[in-house]
């Protein structure tokens, strides 16, 4: 199997080259067209909950990290809008460079409601603006936080106020503390009148307000997000749904409250509903992906053989087995195969075992990046390297299958070739999971020997074509073949000057 393979078509080399994947587009007549984590049960279900709810509602939708919140939001929000939902959409992260969560939610949602289109959305959006400024003038320091904010609109309306009817520098606190607690209240009387006048407007249905990205806001402004959403917002006829990772959140409000302070039951104020995305089909993600790329990943001119397995396989398992694993988020999945797609298209062949090394170092890279650093730097051993790689429970069973095994082979050769001196001879000190697959192969206590154990050495031994050899009066093992780890690395890492035959730079 030493034959270059052609991974990717004339047109994959040809096309541009995207680092990251392009954002999911959303089809208006079938939001569901490209669904790949099989959304479309619990959207529909979703939708169902919000057109029942008449009162106040805020709704946590929690998955974690990289689950694919972001598409699932977007999804909803073309949903809703097919079901004739007023919709408004709003980015936390994306604003959370201002100082008022207040100023900027009121603001965005002014600014939606006027994108509706509708009679009520104009009206609304133009009540809410007059309602933001009165109360902006009125909250001391408001002005200045205003000009932080960034937000034009607002702040030509309030110069506009101010120079109408500017402010007494003789306000005591205690009449600054009434006017704007009046203003709060009339701009709760005025988010009142736009919620039964849009649910009039659309057929009874609520206007639905979708946040996204919470959890990605410095900490103050994700808390004081909620409370604005949870109090100064709690009106009828609008319900909030918080797209967020629970987990992380909790771990911004122990940033502000503490480590012993209890976030979870903190956070459990603030929603009525709290909905947990269900697993997706991991499998099916991971092979849409693979296409999307326009790698030719199945390899199905490639029979690569396990030694002890009868059946012929190819690359593709290897994918599948680690990546279909929740050890990996979806958002590493995506990053992980389009940096694949970006090696392949950058190069116009690789041999099968070099894709071997190169799917296997991507898989830990991916996963483990720390650990990675240490393996092709020679300062891991094998042993450190296959011990992370599996660690997480859903591979247990994996590590004893084709593809585990193959991946086992590649790190305990990538220890080996990582730790060669100058002579090319071996370092035992840095493989120590070699060694008791060397004992254990000949295990007499199992029929016909440990069998995987065997596997695992013979693909060693032919990858590294370990020799002993004589040196004075002491037997030394050497090996040859590096070139397959430096290419591997050197293509993943993506710098070919900085690493040539000799070694890994």
């Amino acid at each position: 199997m030493t034959d270059s393979i052609p991974l990717a078509t004339e047109a994959c080399r040809s096309m541009a080259i995207r680092i990251q994947p392009r954002e999911l587009e959303i089809p208006v007549g079938n939001p569901f067209e490209r669904d790949l984590l099989g959304r479309e049960e619990s959207i529909k279900a979703l939708t169902a909950v919000i057109g029942s709810i008449e009162g106040p509602c805020v709704m946590a939708v929690d998955a974690g990290w990289g689950m694919g919140k972001t598409t699932f939001l977007r999804m909803w929000a073309q949903h809703l809008r097919n079901e004739r939902f007023p919709v408004v959409e709003f980015n936390a992260w994306e604003t959370d460079f201002a100082q008022d969560p207040f100023i900027a939610l009121a603001s965005e949602m002014a600014t939606g409601l006027q994108s509706l289109g509708t009679t009520s959305g104009r009206l609304g959006g133009r009540r809410l603006r007059s309602g933001l400024t009165k109360v902006i003038r009125t909250a001391p320091g408001a002005t200045a936080r205003v000009a932080a904010s960034g937000i034009p609109f607002i702040g030509t309306q309030l110069a506009q106020e101010l120079q109408a009817k500017p402010l007494s520098p003789r306000q005591t606190m205690a009449e600054t503390y009434d006017e704007t607690k009046g203003a709060l209240e009339s701009f709760r009387v005025s988010l009142e009148e736009v919620g039964e006048a849009s649910a009039k407007d659309n057929d009874g249905k609520p206007l639905v307000v979708l946040v996204d990205e919470l959890d990605r806001c410095r900490p103050t402004y994700a808390i004081e997000l909620l409370e604005v959403a949870k109090h100064l917002f709690s009106v009828d006829r609008i319900v909030f749904v918080l797209c967020l990772d629970r987990a992380q959140l909790a771990c911004s409000v122990k940033a502000i409250y503490g480590e012993s302070f209890d976030a979870d039951g903190y956070l459990r104020r603030f929603f009525n509903i709290d909905y947990r995305l269900p697993s997706p089909d991991r499998a099916a993600l991971v092979d849409a992906v693979l296409n999307s790329t326009g790698i030719h990943l199945a390899l199905r001119d490639l029979q690569q053989r396990f030694p002890y397995g009868n059946e012929p396989t190819d690359l593709s398992p290897l994918v599948r087995t680690f990546f279909t694993s929740p050890q990996f988020s979806l958002r590493q999945v995506h990053q992980a195969m389009h940096r694949l797609g970006l090696i392949v298209a950058s190069s116009e062949a690789f041999s099968p075992e070099v894709m071997t090394f190169l799917i296997t170092l991507l898989l830990l890279r991916t996963y483990e990046p720390e650990v990675y650093r240490r393996l092709v730097t020679g300062n891991a051993t094998d042993e450190d390297a296959v011990d992370v790689l599996f660690s997480h429970p859903s591979l247990n069973e994996a590590r004893e299958s084709v593809p585990g095994a193959t991946a086992e082979a590649v790190l305990i050769s990538c220890a080996l070739f990582a730790n060669l001196d100058q002579h090319q001879f071996v370092n035992r000190n840095s493989l120590p999971l070699l060694g008791r697959h060397e004992q254990h192969r000949y295990d007499r206590t199992v029929i016909g020997g440990n069998e995987y154990a065997d596997g695992i050495v013979n693909m060693v031994h032919r990858w590294c074509a370990i020799r002993k050899t004589q040196i004075g009066d002491r037997e030394q093992e050497t090996a040859s073949g590096r070139h397959r780890f430096n290419q591997a690395v050197r293509h993943l890492e993506l710098f070919p000057e900085g690493l040539d035959d000799a070694g890994v730079a």
